[in-house]
């Protein structure tokens, strides 16, 4: 699945400022802040080969 998404202006600008301030990407940022989001909320990451279905 590809995510293409648009953020509220002030989260693009903050985001930015993050990612210049601490070396990184928007990318490597979002996947954190979305693992750990969902790690929160029940869903921890799975191996990439592994969906979580039952076969």
């Amino acid at each position: 699945m590809q995510l293409n998404t648009r953020v509220r202006v002030e989260i693009e600008q903050t985001l930015q400022r993050f990612v210049v301030d601490h070396n990184t990407t928007v990318q490597s940022s979002v996947d954190l802040a979305l693992a750990e989001f969902l790690a929160a909320r029940g869903y921890p990451l799975l191996p990439a080969d592994d969906d979580g279905r039952s076969r």
